[in-house]
């Protein structure tokens, strides 16, 4: 049976999440400055990792299972995702 409470706090955490992140630069400065170029490149490159952290809380938290199952271990060298 599909467990419909893994994949709500999965929407709910993940797009929560992106959404803060795309939408902060609005909120540091003028267009076109320094500022918010900067804010806008680390506050985007960020949400692009807000499914997988949102996968890791929900199997942490909600199903009460190892991170193990999710198979992050199996992608490659480390040093490469930094």
């Amino acid at each position: 049976m599909l467990q419909r409470k893994p994949i709500f706090w999965f929407l709910m955490i993940s797009f929560t999440l992106s959404w803060i992140l795309f939408l902060l630069p609005l909120a540091s400065g003028a267009p076109g400055t320094g500022t918010r170029q900067t804010a806008t490149l680390v506050c985007w490159t960020a949400a692009m990792w807000a499914p997988g952290i949102a996968a890791m809380l929900v199997t942490r938290f909600v199903l009460k299972r190892p991170l193990r199952i999710l198979g992050i271990g199996r992608l490659g060298e480390k040093r490469a995702y930094l």
